[in-house]
């Protein structure tokens, strides 16, 4: 059911992309074929074309989409389809925004850089250099074809280029929205000197539009800049983009669920904190999307909510643990239902599908050992494991596998009285050892070596956190009176 769930949902991304490809073209013909873009040289005009003219080009910016497809493939291993449909969905609304600006401001006020932003802020950089350069192919191939090879239909689209490779390599992940819009509009000068320097070598430069051109180029990053700034929120809820900025927003723990979880779950929500460090420590050390990782993390017990006081950590220290008067299989029931109430209040408040994955499968079908060992002391007979086991699924990725090791670790290391080295590195092994043999990770592509990179950070963090400190002496002071007596 599941799968053919899955089948449907790529159908669908599938046409969208083959939608928005032949929108592409379509869009391109219709105003190549509008003489008052392009004036008397459209095809309407003194530059007639032959259909194969037509097609050759349709088919030169279908390799330059496809190469930038294979691009974008060898980077992204998972969502590639979303992925895909984002950034030509990005590219076709720069070739808008293009058009529209050659029509109003001029050639080099066209904001080309607006795609190759997106990719650098949701992809990485090489995605966005390649969205750069193939933007411009793409125009100086339609201008060239619509009005004929000239330094003015190339100069134009080349200071575009430049300085979004340039704009991509700046952007940092780590930037915050308007940290990000400030880049772009500090890239005004680059545009500028960019658009002397092309027009010296092609001679374009022309005196008496000279001004106009670097006023020109000025607007474009200006342009670029806030349609990214408006647009992104509609990219992020139409495509339900995880972006950095999304990322930090959620894990403001001020407001909504985080903070709701502070109030009525302290102890749940305390060791999120704890999980999310471990965790993000764990995913660098891998390689892995850190933000991410301690998103999910301070999120994946958010379930707990549906009723605090049925877990240890939220108890106070003499109060009774409600599990003892309840039989074995309602306190697993009462347990479970933390996984499915926090997909459902996640998916209420709208957060995104790789978080709630994360809620999903960081128990996987892994048992609960203490009420399966309850349960075989209260009957003779055979007891299966399966009604005491998490449903899962078990984890896909990476991020929610160091999430399963660390969920386990943070609460076992916590029972220990000796938090040696040693100590510690054991119980981590055998957390690691048991959820490998009951094939935990079967699903996600978790190497040995990963596994023992976490086992290794883990206990350098541990070591941190439960780290020895000098006894001071226990020594009563006083404060030091004024021996001398007052003179009279």
């Amino acid at each position: 059911m599941n799968t053919n769930n899955k089948k449907r949902i790529s159908t669908k991304k599938l046409f969208t992309l083959i939608g928005l490809a032949v929108g592409f073209g379509v869009l391109i013909f219709k105003v190549l074929a509008t003489e008052s873009f392009m004036g008397s040289n459209s095809i309407y005009g003194d530059y007639q074309k032959d259909w194969w003219q037509y097609l050759l080009l349709f088919m030169m910016i279908i390799f330059i989409l496809a190469v930038s497809n294979a691009v974008l493939k060898i980077d992204r291993k998972d969502n590639v389809i979303k992925s895909q449909i984002m950034l030509y969905s990005s590219m076709f609304l720069t070739v808008v925004m293009c058009f529209v600006t050659d029509l109003y401001f001029g050639e080099y006020a066209r904001p080309l850089a607006l795609a190759g932003i997106f990719a650098a802020v949701t992809l990485n950089k090489r995605a966005a250099i390649y969205t750069n350069v193939a933007l411009a192919m793409i125009f100086i191939l339609v201008e060239t074809f619509a009005k004929g090879f000239s330094q003015i239909t190339v100069v134009p689209s080349l200071c575009g280029m430049f300085a979004g490779v340039i704009m991509s390599m700046l952007i940092s992940s780590d930037d915050t929205r308007l940290k990000t819009v400030f880049t772009i509009v500090a890239m005004i000068p680059v545009y500028v000197i960019l658009t002397v320097i092309f027009g010296a070598i092609f001679n374009t430069l022309n005196w008496d539009m000279l001004v106009s051109s670097l006023l020109q180029s000025a607007l474009s990053p200006v342009l670029a800049g806030f349609l990214f700034l408006g647009l992104l929120p509609l990219f992020e809820a139409m495509f339900k983009l995880v972006t950095p900025y999304y990322l930090s927003e959620l894990i403001d723990i001020n407001k909504g669920i985080l903070f709701k979880l502070s109030v009525e779950a302290p102890g749940t929500f305390n060791h999120s904190l704890a999980v999310a460090n471990l965790t993000g420590a764990c995913a660098l050390a891998l390689g892995e999307d850190v933000r991410l990782a301690r998103a999910t993390s301070y999120y994946h017990d958010v379930g707990k909510l549906s009723d605090p006081s049925v877990f240890k950590e939220n108890l106070i220290s003499d109060e009774q643990n409600p599990h003892d008067k309840l039989t074995p299989e309602l306190s697993v029931n009462l347990i479970k239902r933390h996984v499915t109430y926090g997909v459902e209040l996640l998916r209420k408040h709208g957060l995104p599908e790789e978080i709630i994955k994360g809620v999903m499968e960081h128990h996987g079908t892994l048992p609960m050992k203490f009420f399966y060992h309850k349960a075989t002391k209260f009957t003779d007979g055979y007891v299966d494991i399966a009604e005491y086991s998490y449903e899962g699924p078990r984890p896909t990725s990476k991020v929610t596998a160091i999430i399963m090791i660390v969920d386990a670790a943070e609460a076992a290391v916590r029972t220990i009285h000796d938090r040696t080295r040693v100590k510690i590195d054991e119980v981590i092994k055998s957390i690691i050892e048991e959820r490998m043999e009951l094939e935990q990770f079967d699903d996600c592509d978790i190497t040995f070596r990963d596994l023992q990179i976490i086992r290794r950070t883990l206990v350098d963090n541990f070591a941190g956190i439960y780290h020895e400190r000098i006894e001071y002496p226990k020594l009563k002071l006083v404060r030091r009176q004024n021996d001398q007596s007052e003179e009279k």
